[in-house]
């Protein structure tokens, strides 16, 4: 008996440290990827509802039924499906249910200015986990992040499912409906997934997830391919020391 009060102690201080250690940022998950490629599961675990009320709310993931993707940036919302002539359309809603969903919230920011091309998904990994590293930020949890900027070219694609054919990884890909775009301004939302959400809520031996979002038209989606032209702007959480 006499342990307990040490034990709650250091509970106690754990929990307090946990909370403090980064009040400017927190990122949580529900649901996971694997459960639709192996169980072909595509209800919604989490309620977009029930995080209306978030402030410099960031999320992503698929959509209830495997019909569209979800981005929300800065607390608003884009649930980008599809037409049945396989047109985009995106709806500023909360009123969707996710399969899963990687999201967070950020007060402050940090902005790194990209001086230089990034032609690709793994260049930009690196590039966030390299100024994530210089600024201290953990890299064993998750965070948000964001880019700003113009992409010479990008590849994106909206989940849709179309038939009721047992799911499997060849039927996920072809669920997949791809668009393009050229010279696009843009804002990428994406997270950064530390340990515990590597292949949960990214792909196998993937650290970063992100989501696309036109700065003209709208449109969003899950990014397959980019070349980022320089000038683009990272921002990441400012880690507030204590």
């Amino acid at each position: 008996m006499k342990y307990i009060p040490l034990l709650l102690s250091c509970i106690l201080l754990s929990c307090s440290f946990n909370i403090q250690a980064n009040p400017n940022y927190w990122v949580k998950h529900s649901g996971d990827r694997m459960d639709i490629i192996k169980q072909g599961n595509f209800s919604g675990t989490i309620d977009l509802q029930d995080l209306e009320n978030i402030d410099n709310l960031f999320a992503i993931g698929p959509l209830e039924g495997l019909k569209g993707e979800i981005t929300i940036n800065n607390s608003k919302p884009s649930i980008s499906t599809l037409t049945q002539d396989k047109q985009q359309k995106d709806i500023a809603s909360f009123k969707h249910k996710a399969i899963f969903l990687v999201y967070g919230s950020v007060k402050e920011w940090q902005e790194i200015v990209i001086n230089k091309e990034l032609i690709s998904l793994n260049e930009i990994e690196q590039f966030v986990k390299e100024h994530a590293e210089n600024h201290d930020l953990p890299l064993n949890k998750p965070f948000p992040f964001k880019i700003k900027g113009v992409a010479e070219r990008i590849t994106y694609h909206v989940i849709y499912k179309q038939d009721n054919k047992p799911h499997s990884k060849r039927e996920h890909q072809r669920s997949k409906v791809k668009f393009s775009k050229t010279n696009e301004s843009n804002t990428i939302v994406g997270f950064w997934s530390g340990a515990e959400g590597e292949g949960v809520y990214t792909h196998p031996n993937k650290k970063t997830h992100m989501h696309y979002i036109s700065n003209y038209s709208k449109d969003s989606g899950h990014i397959d391919a980019i070349k980022l032209n320089s000038g683009a702007v990272l921002f990441i959480p400012k880690l507030n020391k204590k």
